[in-house]
């Protein structure tokens, strides 16, 4: 059985219109995952940073944990309890606060 020519060339174009639709869809779909690639990229450099400043911020806190251990230290032989320096210490933190 013939097909008539002009079914025929309907039925190329609708073809073609499929193959440039596909093609286009699998070009952005290159785009999405280079994107998405980046973005992890980014991702993981914010993770880094956010690492780095959690250990800083561990570190801090032990310099300031031994800080107020000297300060105990000294104050208590001038006869200064440490229960005394302690509350010192936490009514000034809570006044900065």
């Amino acid at each position: 059985m013939l097909i008539p020519l002009k079914t025929f060339a309907k039925g190329q174009a609708k073809t073609r219109a499929l193959e440039d639709t596909g093609r286009r869809i699998r070009d952005r779909d290159g785009e999405l995952e280079e994107a998405l690639r980046q973005k992890e990229e980014e991702l993981e450099i914010y993770k880094t940073g956010m690492d780095s400043t959690l250990l800083q911020l561990k570190e801090l806190q032990l310099v300031l944990h031994n800080c107020r251990i000297m300060l105990i230290n000294r104050l208590t032989p001038r006869g200064i309890k440490p229960s005394t320096v302690r509350l010192m210490i936490s009514s000034r933190n809570t006044s900065r606060s």
